[in-house]
Parts: C-alpha cells; sequence; structure tokens
C-alpha cells in the first residue's frame, strides 16, 4: 500500500511557531500546541505535543546526571560553589548515587514515576506542599529533603542555563513541526497500523535524558528530550521527537513479531525492537524531505548519520532494507514484511 499524505488535517494540533514565541515569553508556562483551548482535549485528534522546561525535573534528571559521572567529573561550575553549598549539593549527589542513580532512566518504574511526578509540579516552589495543597508530590520525605535542599543551589547556578538550552531547541524545531509534522502525523500511524492515543503527547525538554539522549515512557506517554544534546539538534531533533513519539504506535508491530519468533522456538534479538523504529521514522522522513521539502535534502537519516547500524545493529540495518523496505515502499503487506522480516533472523 501507499501512505496518504494529508497536508492539513493535523496541522493545528501541531506547535505553530508564533504561539510557542508567545509562550516562551512565560517562562513558567507550558509550551503548548496551538489547539490548547478550553474544552478542546475531547475534540481534537492527536497527536499534539505539550512542550515544557520544568524545573524540578531538570534537578532530577541533573543531580542522577552528576551521580553518576566518575569521582572528580562533576560540573565545571560547581567549582563557583561556595563552600556550604557544595556540601549540601554533594549530599545531593550522594544521596542519588546511592539509590536512584543506580536505577535504569527509562526501565525503572520507581524511577519513571518519580519522573512523571515531578514534570506535573514545574509551576510549584515547594514538593511538600508548603506553599500550595496542589504541590503536594507525594514523593518519599528524604527525596523530598534533598531535592528542597539542592534546589536553591540548582536554580542559582545550573537552572538559567539549561533552561535556556531546553528553550532554544523548542523554538529551532517549533518550524520544523509546522513544516513538516502534519505529514509525518499521519504517515506513521498508517505504517505501523495504530491510531495516536487520544490527548497531547507530553514532552519534557531535559538537560539529561539518558545515553541516547531521549527516551519514552509508556504508561503514561512521556516524552523526554535533551534539550541540548548535539545529537538533537535540527532536523535531527526533529526526527528524535518522532522518533520517541513512534514507541507509542509500535506495541503491534514489536508484539507481532516477539509472536513469530515465539512460534518459530527463537529468541527475539535484542536491538531490533529499537532499529526498526530508528529505521522506520527515518525513512519517513527522508520521504518527506525528499517530496516535500527539497531545501533540507539530501538528508541521511539519523541513525545512518550517527553510526547507529556500525557494530551490533549491522545485521539489522540490512534485514530492515531486504525485508521492511518493501512493506514502506508499498511493495509488501503489513503481515508479509513481519514474517518476512523474523524469517530472515538467523
Amino acid at each position: 500500500m501507499r501512505f496518504a499524505r494529508n497536508r492539513h488535517r493535523h496541522r493545528r494540533l501541531l506547535v505553530a511557531a508564533s504561539l510557542l514565541l508567545a509562550a516562551l515569553a512565560n517562562p513558567a508556562s507550558a509550551v503548548r500546541p496551538a489547539a490548547q483551548d478550553v474544552g478542546d482535549e475531547v475534540s481534537t485528534p492527536p497527536p499534539a505535543f505539550e512542550f515544557h522546561s520544568g524545573f524540578w525535573v531538570n534537578l532530577h534528571l541533573f543531580l542522577y546526571a552528576q551521580s553518576r559521572l566518575t569521582p572528580g567529573a562533576a560540573a565545571a561550575s560547581e567549582q563557583a560553589l561556595s563552600a556550604g553549598e557544595r556540601q549540601t549539593w554533594n549530599a545531593a549527589v550522594a544521596y542519588y548515587a546511592g539509590d536512584l542513580g543506580q536505577r535504569d532512566i527509562s526501565d525503572s518504574l520507581d524511577f519513571t514515576r518519580i519522573t512523571d511526578t515531578l514534570g506535573g509540579l514545574e509551576t510549584c516552589a515547594d514538593l511538600s506542599g508548603r506553599s500550595k495543597q496542589a504541590c503536594t508530590s507525594g514523593l518519599r520525605p528524604d527525596l523530598i529533603r534533598v531535592l528542597e535542599s539542592a534546589a536553591p543551589i540548582y536554580r542559582a547556578h545550573w537552572w538559567p542555563q539549561h533552561d535556556r538550552a531546553n528553550r532554544a531547541w523548542i523554538a529551532e524545531i517549533a518550524p520544523l513541526i509546522e513544516q513538516m509534522g502534519a505529514d509525518l502525523a499521519d504517515r506513521l500511524p498508517a505504517i505501523y497500523q495504530q491510531a495516536w492515543p487520544r490527548g497531547r503527547l507530553r514532552v519534557d525538554v531535559v538537560c539529561y535524558a539518558g545515553s541516547e539522549g531521549a527516551y519514552t515512557t509508556l504508561d503514561t506517554p512521556h516524552l523526554m528530550i535533551a534539550g541540548a544534546d548535539p545529537r538533537n539538534q535540527g532536523l535531527y531533533g526533529f526526527e528524535m521527537l518522532f522518533h520517541q513519539a513512534s514507541a507509542v504506535l509500535a506495541g503491534g508491530v514489536l508484539k507481532e513479531i516477539a509472536d513469530l519468533c515465539r512460534q518459530h522456538d527463537m529468541p527475539i534479538p535484542r536491538g531490533l525492537d529499537t532499529a526498526l523504529l530508528y529505521y522506520t521514522t527515518g525513512y519517513a522522513v527522508q520521504n518527506e524531505i525528499a517530496q516535500s521539502r527539497p531545501q533540507y535534502a539530501p538528508y541521511t537519516p539519523y541513525a545512518e548519520h550517527f553510526g547507529l547500524y556500525e557494530g551490533g545493529w549491522g545485521e539489522f540495518h540490512l534485514l530492515l532494507d531486504e525485508y521492511w523496505r518493501p512493506y514502506l515502499d508499498g511493495r509488501d503487506e503489513f503481515d508479509s514484511a513481519i514474517e518476512h522480516l523474523v524469517g530472515g533472523i538467523s
């Protein structure tokens, strides 16, 4: 099949640059998509990205990143801390190093619950509910104490730079979403044969988002993207945004692959799921550019540009070229492509 293109159907759902820049003028506000009218939640078809640069979730992830550094490799600006600030900050980093810093940033249910909670409290002055009841986070008292003690230090020494980088990333990506996002928002559900979930997709732009620079949790879809990561700039940031969003669409495809592997009594290749998502989003972005945005051509997809297929993913690239690409090109059917892909696994 060929994937239908509709340039206008989702246009109003995706971030309009003019409204985005107006929202950026208020540092405490979320950066919201154009369709943020009262009562619009039910009537608006998805996806609509809702961008945030939130203080507490950035502090949380910065402490996580700091706790995983080798001894002596703390952020350079720590040298500007007073003796008292350094003691308090080091205690917060040590707290993370002893527990949360050892968790997987995207797979630990406890860690993602904390991250989701803090994302929703970005306008709060505290996490214990002292300032207002709505700011009662429900987090562990010891974690609240650590975050609240580190907050003034982070706000004074790191947060202004992190927030500027986050908002600059949003401002850079907004025009690309306006130009190409609607077509991609149509194309990807057709590929995965799965509709977007209703409601807005929350995107927290943060100072650190793991080794890949971005990740998505699926319980309540939540996208995390590191705005200052060199890999996430320009068109590659645009592709990464839709790559992460695709994680909420691809469950059915990945389940079919897993089920077929089990039927053939063969292990599910580790990394094939991630490679397929990178390959598919890269294909869709590359084709969108080739067909309607020649000013950005030629475009090399993210996974190829950053060498993700070199090493362990090389076999996946060959498999996807041979068995998945015909489906993307409209030369094979969905079920047949999945069967051929699994059948090609050695």
